[in-house]
């Protein structure tokens, strides 16, 4: 049955539409304002609103109104308020708040922007007594005579009979948020606390928490009420409140799984999950056969990189529940970053049935899964990445809206760069000397930083860049319209398929043009993408090239990206062998890139070159399951296990000194390393490559050919065992590779940073003017 819909007043409405939560078919909306040419359907003011009957509402909602109110009218205001509403409504009023403009006052300049509006750049001027630019206007309506505090603002609402009050203070944005219910006649704590779960069930959680709290009033030890109230706290975005309340439940009953499986997963999403995992531990112990609890626990282990605990809890949270779409999608990339690739996936594809996967994100996540699968046809992992296009980019075609970029070839372009990634992170190598060599007399950079993980690095990014905008928090369409609005010329997308990607924006097309570059190694499948930086090993022109691909590729003279060494690198180190007397082959690639066709073959090389080792560093190294795994891999090829040495992964630039014990790397095959092999060489260490069909199966091949070192890749793995198994026999040529390799590359395409980008400037000039000539 569908529940009876709710009467919402909109007081002050203006043209801005509700909060989310009343948009639903659940709110009819009733918009007032003094300002007839907004169109209200009443028109009033708020101290007089004769025109809406006693009672006659079930919420309010008032931005930024009571401000522009008299001191002496603010009280008749809320009366009327108070008498509009039905017993037990909800009221939400926004103010300004005049105790957190006290140090910008304190500081003497009035004028400095606080934030933007819709209305544009908002001063401490325009918060104290009104929007200037409207006040000069005409707009006498706009001015505020008055001003509140948390406390002022409380004791009014409650002097005109509101209880119980809620403020929540936002300094960030100058304002505060008050929630205020007209209590309901004297009701019992039963009445009160089913009318909260009626509420709750039918998704109205505002009323919910106000039932929730009326009844709390009566009984403030009531722990299902307080669970309640938590879990509508939560759901209406206030996870401390929540992570609070819950607290306090357990601690009054420590035995209600419930409680304390809410309390883990909400610890979790806090980003603290040895708090989790101690709370989702109990309510495992207290109900064994919750899935979804064993689901939460294997998130908090696997953010502690407790892999296998992890692993077990997601396989226990699929076996109780082989519907959880979650579990199975979890397990699938927990396996896959351990070269578990053949299960991983097919645990993920089948996670992605479970039709409440609607997320685009983990759907984004399949062909990136697929692109470290060596068995999976090329076609079909180019099929993955265009199905993604086909179910979330087509349908936002109706969102993308005429561009008003001037049509000048040659005019200054402004080029903006959007990643998460601009921080410590390894994109750093290659796009910070990018930004340090733009032209700005000819491009206008601009940075659109898409985390709340700012550090020292993302200062350097900030530092070259013109424009620098902090995007973490927008939704896709609000961050397309704002980089609309910012005039980009050129968008280049630095994520593709990667975690927590940005490809819908790039689906609404806020740019004339839209490029994938850097950060991944293929084809996006996305149709709104128009091109993807490349060169010439990577994509071979037709008709040798095989690379299939929805974006147009830009083939650069030499590599596609350009390299900065970690600063502050170790010093290259002697011959290892010379020490050890064996040769000491490696990879510290992630081990999502090693699967077993992988190790067969370096199996091969071990066979071919008796007593050398294997070094093996990556993250998941710190547990013995996994390395078991390999030594296992290993056994069924005749390695014995005395043969591979084992490292976890440690901090920058520390765990470059391993390469200092290897003599030969070998790279990773089908996702061949990018920035490892990179650091590789850069400590004198010739990597061996296999190279593939595939965009991530060419990387080695072109790093390597800019070094004019194309003898060091293989065209199958039996060619790179022979490249292996020769150099390994030849000592005086790794030792005069590894003297050398430093100069080699800072003297090559690779670190010719003010080159490569005078290049790349040059192509974005060149596909500007096919657009501004109509070319598309």
């Amino acid at each position: 049955m569908t529940p009876e819909r709710k009467t919402i007043l909109h007081v002050g409405c203006g043209r801005t539409p509700l909060p989310a939560s009343f948009t639903s078919d659940l709110w009819r909306e009733i918009r007032y304002d003094i300002d007839a040419s907004v169109e209200p359907d009443l028109v009033g003011t708020m101290s007089h609103m004769v025109q809406v009957a006693d009672a006659s509402v079930d919420a309010i909602f008032s931005s930024h109104n009571l401000e522009h109110l008299s001191a002496h009218e603010v009280p008749r205001a809320l009366r009327e308020f108070w008498r509009v509403l039905q017993p037990g409504g909800l009221v939400w009023i926004i103010v300004p708040d005049v105790q957190s403009l006290a140090e910008k006052i304190a500081s003497g300049d009035l004028d400095d922007e606080l934030y933007r509006s819709p209305a544009g750049p908002i001063t401490v001027v325009d918060v104290l007594w009104g929007h200037l630019d409207s006040l000069a206007a005409g707009q006498q309506h706009m001015a505020h005579r008055t001003g509140f505090t948390a406390s002022t603002l409380e004791r009014h609402l409650k002097a005109a009979g509101f209880d119980p009050v809620r403020i929540e203070r936002r300094p960030q944005a100058f304002e505060m948020l008050a929630t205020a219910v007209r209590p309901l006649p004297q009701e019992t704590f039963e009445e009160l606390f089913e009318q909260g779960r009626h509420h709750h069930a039918e998704g109205r959680w505002a009323e919910a928490e106000a039932q929730y709290r009326q009844a709390l009033a009566r009984s403030p030890s009531h722990w299902p009420a307080q669970y309640e109230l938590a879990v509508v706290c939560h759901l209406q975005g206030r996870l401390d409140e929540a992570i609070a309340l819950l607290q306090q439940v357990v601690t009054l009953e420590p035995h209600f799984a419930r409680g304390q499986a809410a309390l883990g997963a909400f610890l979790g999403i806090a980003g603290r999950p040895k708090d989790a995992v101690e709370h989702l531990q109990l309510a495992v112990q207290l109900e064994p056969q919750v899935a979804e609890s064993r689901y939460n626990l294997g998130k908090a282990l696997e953010e502690q990189k407790l892999l296998s605990a992890a692993e077990c809890e997601y396989r226990e949270a699929t076996r109780l529940d082989p519907g959880h779409g979650l579990a199975h999608i979890n397990l699938g990339k927990l396996l896959n970053q351990q070269g578990g690739t053949r299960e991983g996936l097919a645990l993920y594809r089948s996670g992605l049935q479970d039709s409440k996967i609607t997320n685009p994100g983990l759907h984004s996540n399949l062909p990136m899964l697929m692109n470290f699968f060596a068995e999976a046809p090329d076609d079909e992992v180019y099929a993955a990445h265009r199905a993604f296009d086909q179910r979330f980019v087509a349908p936002l075609a109706p969102e993308i809206v005429p561009l008003t970029n001037s049509p000048k070839p040659e005019r200054r372009l402004r080029v903006g760069y959007l990643s998460r990634d601009l921080r410590q992170h390894s994109v750093r190598y290659f796009l910070l000397p990018i930004l340090a060599h733009h032209d700005h007399h000819e491009f206008e950079i601009a940075c659109y930083f898409d985390s709340d993980r700012a550090d020292g690095v993302s200062a350097l990014f900030k530092s070259h860049a013109d424009r620098w905008i902090e995007c973490h928090g927008c939704s896709d369409a609000e961050l397309a319209e704002r980089i609309r609005k910012d005039g980009v010329d050129i968008l280049i997308d630095v994520g593709g398929h990667t975690d927590r990607n940005r490809l819908l924006v790039f689906a609404r097309r806020p740019a004339p043009l839209q490029v994938s570059y850097l950060g991944y190694p293929a084809t996006t499948g996305v149709s709104t993408i128009d091109y993807r930086i490349s060169d010439r090993c990577i994509d071979p022109e037709p008709p040798a090239a095989r690379i299939a691909s929805s974006e147009v590729p830009l083939r650069l003279a030499h590599g596609y990206f350009c390299y900065a060494p970690i600063p502050d690198s170790p010093a290259v180190g002697a011959l290892p062998c010379e020490r050890v007397g064996d040769i000491t082959f490696g990879s510290l690639n992630q081990g999502a890139k090693l699967n077993p066709g992988l190790f067969s073959w370096w199996a091969e090389i071990l066979h071919g070159v008796p007593d050398s080792r294997l070094w093996l560093q990556n993250s998941a190294l710190h547990e013995e399951a996994p390395r078991q795994r390999l030594r296992d891999d290993f056994a069924r090829l005749g390695i014995a296990c005395e043969r591979l040495l084992f490292r976890p992964f440690g901090p920058a630039p520390a765990y470059l000194e391993s390469y200092q014990e290897i003599d030969i790397a070998l790279d990773s095959f089908p996702y061949n390393g990018g920035t490892t092999s990179c650091e590789a060489l850069w400590m004198g260490v010739p990597v061996v490559s296999l190279c593939g069909g595939r965009h991530v199966s060419r990387l080695g091949a072109s790093i390597l050919e800019q070094l004019g070192l194309s003898e060091l890749v293989g065209s199958s793995p039996q060619a790179c065992v022979d490249i292996a198994v020769k150099l390994a026999g030849d000592r005086e040529r790794l030792r005069a590779l590894r003297s050398t390799m430093r100069e080699r590359m800072s003297s090559s395409p690779l670190m010719d940073h003010a080159g490569f980008v005078s290049e790349l400037e040059a192509r974005y000039r060149e596909i500007w003017r096919r657009w501004c000539n109509g070319v598309r």
